[in-house]
């Protein structure tokens, strides 16, 4: 059925091509039809739920669509923070993906600084 986890999985590999080919548009239209039923099968909080929001969030930039962005990519940090830890390759893919669209915005120097508030909440 389309809320199987393994017809979830296909579709996120499906949006990873589609990503790949710079179709972000309908790379993010499948990874937030992979995000919806991986919510309503395995929860929020579920390890491939977390993947498909920061999938999400990633596509929206690409689009130039930095609020709604960083809005997903925020809830991927939170999330992989505290599923993985705030040194894990995942939680800090997410970091650098804020940070990039941060810094189309400001200097280095408050980009430094933001980055800086953001990960000293991790305890780091």
């Amino acid at each position: 059925g389309t809320t199987h986890i393994e017809t979830l999985s296909n579709v996120m590999l499906i949006a990873g091509l589609r990503a790949e080919q710079r179709d972000y548009r309908n790379a993010e239209t499948l990874y937030s039809r992979a995000l919806g039923g991986f919510e309503l099968t395995l929860g929020p909080h579920n390890s491939s739920t977390i993947e498909a929001v920061h999938c999400v969030g990633a596509m929206l930039l690409k689009q130039q669509k930095p609020g709604a962005a960083l809005l997903l990519l925020n809830r991927a940090l939170e999330e992989r923070r505290g599923y993985y830890g705030p040194s894990h390759p995942d939680t800090l893919a997410t970091l650098f993906c804020i940070g990039k669209q941060v810094s189309v915005w400001y200097t280095i120097d408050i980009l430094c600084c933001v980055l800086t508030l953001i990960y000293s909440n991790y305890n780091c």
